[in-house]
């Protein structure tokens, strides 16, 4: 039993944080009391962090640049368990995301398109850009590897949708090249 040093209450050990500073090595104030407190204070808080950090900015990023080369393999290790055990909830989450918003992938899709339009010069060939694609069907179904229609220089960089400036590679590559020319 502790006696709570704000209300002056009597109340059971577990219903106080550590500290380990104090001599029984639990906080003065009960968890209840450092609640309410943190409730009524919630703006000052804010108002006193957002100036701590920016006061701290040099110093907190120094100390975070050292913690992260000092537990690097902690770290990989914590981001390849993250995605193993998240890939499935992952994809879930996409199908969820695309099935509440499909206005938005829609306008996204849209939009995308009406880009490659307007990246498509007079002279492109759509059968030859088709026959790409169907390229990329064919390899799938006869490797059972994922493929895509890759744009060499990507759109977003001024490429066109041309038959000139595609190709076919796997999926892995595309994904990894993104918007990169190589």
């Amino acid at each position: 039993m502790k006696l709570c040093s704000t209300c002056k209450i009597q109340k059971h050990s577990n219903e106080f944080s550590k500290d380990k500073t104090k001599n029984d090595g639990l906080q003065s104030i009960c968890c209840n009391c450092r609640k309410q407190y943190r409730d009524r204070n919630k703006e000052a808080k804010a108002i006193y962090d957002k100036q701590y950090h920016t006061i701290n900015k040099e110093k907190n990023a120094e100390y975070h640049k050292k913690w992260n080369i000092a537990n690097k393999e902690k770290i990989a290790e914590q981001k390849l368990e993250y995605r193993t055990r998240t890939k499935g909830q992952r994809a879930e989450w996409s199908r969820q995301y695309r099935k509440s918003n499909k206005e938005q992938m829609a306008a996204k899709s849209a939009k995308r398109r009406a880009y490659k339009l307007n990246q498509t010069p007079d002279d492109a060939n759509p059968e030859k850009i088709m026959e790409l694609y169907k390229e990329a069907r064919e390899l799938e179904k006869s490797t059972g590897i994922k493929y895509h229609v890759d744009h060499i220089i990507p759109l977003s960089k001024g490429g066109l949708h041309h038959e000139d400036n595609l190709q076919v590679i796997t999926a892995t590559e595309n994904l990894r090249k993104g918007a990169k020319t190589k």
